[in-house]
Parts: structure tokens; C-alpha cells; sequence
């Protein structure tokens, strides 16, 4: 088998929203070397309100700044906002709506995974958006070429609900538990954690090498 990068992300994680530039740039580097799979993970599997969500930070603004701060990647100022005041918005998280998008995405659009993954993330942390609101991503549909109606079949058919809910399976059997997650695998049933959580990306660059040195050296 050719060797795999794996890619276990949450739409909803902040922290997968400030590695996505890093993922970008990792699937540029190494697109010619090995296939790439994304992965939802999973992290709010049930419809959760905003201000359930935002009772679990000490700090919102705080956490996304640092966020920001480490990562470079701007969070629109409102969504904090939300967070910091969330009786005055009616916001709903839950993970299984942005999983079902990218199982429609990698449907219609296969091989794009990494950019799909970053375009459903901008819907919530720059645009604000709603993910449990199919209207939501029409501009995503249209950003990868895919027709309307066909992206709205597909969406809110039993196939992606299904296809969702496996992903967060593989996830849970690849041990992920925490979000962002990189794996890289070399064989059927050899598999290495290459970072757990923000990493920049001369690190991951890093450690990839390294991995590959070795395997060489093997073979």
C-alpha cells in the first residue's frame, strides 16, 4: 500500500481551525508521496446549545486568543463574542452535520479532503455560520462545483449520516481522543502519532522525515 497521512479533525475545534494552513501546507509538500485521508472525529456528537458549550471556558476570548496568537489565524471577532455572551445568540454545535458534509464533499469532490476540511471550518469561525442548517453550506457546494440539489440529497441522506458516524468510529479505533490528531501510515497495521494537538508545521515537516529515513533504512 502507498503510505497515508490521516488527518482526525473536529469542525468545531478551534485548535484543528489553526492547523488547517499547517495541513495545507503539509499536503503540498507531500501530495506526490502519499495518500491523505480526513477524518471527523467527533467532538460534540449530540446537538449541544452555545451556552451549554461556552459554560465550559473560564475565558472565551482568552482561549481564542491563544489560539490565535499561536496559530496566526484570525477567529472572527463576533464568534467570540458569542461565546462571551451566548444567551443573545441561538447557535446549535454538533459535530455528526459538518461530518455529513464532508462525507458529501469527499463524494462529489474526492481527493480534496484537506481544502474541504478547511472551507467547513471558515463557515464557523469566520463566517459564523450554523452547521446544523443545511443552508449553510451552499457556498462550500459551490466552492467545490457541486450542484445544489444533488449536494441536499446527499447531505440529508441515511449514506452520509451513516458514513459520519463510521468516521467517528475510525476515529475512536485509531485512539484519537483529543483534537487536532496526525497519523502516518506505512502499512496495514503500522500506524505513528505524529502530532497531537496544535503542531507547527516544520515539526510535523520533521517527524515525517524522520519516519521516512527510517522505513528506507528498512527496506
Amino acid at each position: 500500500m502507498r503510505n497515508k497521512i490521516i488527518y482526525v479533525f473536529d469542525a468545531y475545534c478551534s485548535w484543528c481551525y489553526g492547523m488547517e494552513p499547517v495541513m495545507e501546507k503539509v499536503h503540498q509538500r507531500y501530495k506526490d508521496y502519499f495518500d491523505f485521508e480526513v477524518l471527523s472525529g467527533g467532538m460534540i456528537p449530540e446537538d449541544t446549545p452555545v451556552r451549554e458549550l461556552a459554560s465550559r471556558f473560564a475565558s472565551p476570548r482568552e482561549a481564542y486568543n491563544q489560539v490565535v496568537e499561536m496559530t496566526g489565524q484570525p477567529i472572527n471577532e463576533e464568534y467570540i463574542t458569542m461565546m462571551e455572551q451566548p444567551s443573545d445568540f441561538d447557535y446549535t454545535f454538533n459535530s455528526l452535520y459538518p461530518a455529513r458534509a464532508m462525507a458529501t464533499l469527499k463524494y462529489f469532490a474526492p481527493g480534496r479532503e484537506v481544502q474541504q476540511a478547511r472551507v467547513i471550518q471558515d463557515l464557523v469561525f469566520a463566517d459564523l455560520k450554523d452547521l446544523t442548517k443545511t443552508q449553510s453550506y451552499k457556498s462550500v457546494a459551490e466552492k467545490f462545483g457541486i450542484e445544489w440539489d444533488a449536494f441536499v440529497h446527499r447531505f440529508e441522506s441515511d449514506d452520509s449520516l451513516q458514513e459520519a458516524k463510521y468516521e467517528f468510529h475510525l476515529a475512536r479505533q485509531l485512539e484519537v481522543k483529543s483534537y487536532p490528531a496526525v497519523l502516518m501510515q506505512t502499512s496495514d497495521q503500522h500506524f505513528y502519532l505524529i502530532a497531537r494537538g496544535y503542531t507547527a508545521f516544520d515539526t510535523l515537516d520533521k517527524r515525517i522525515q524522520n519516519i521516512m529515513a527510517e522505513k528506507a533504512k528498512e527496506n
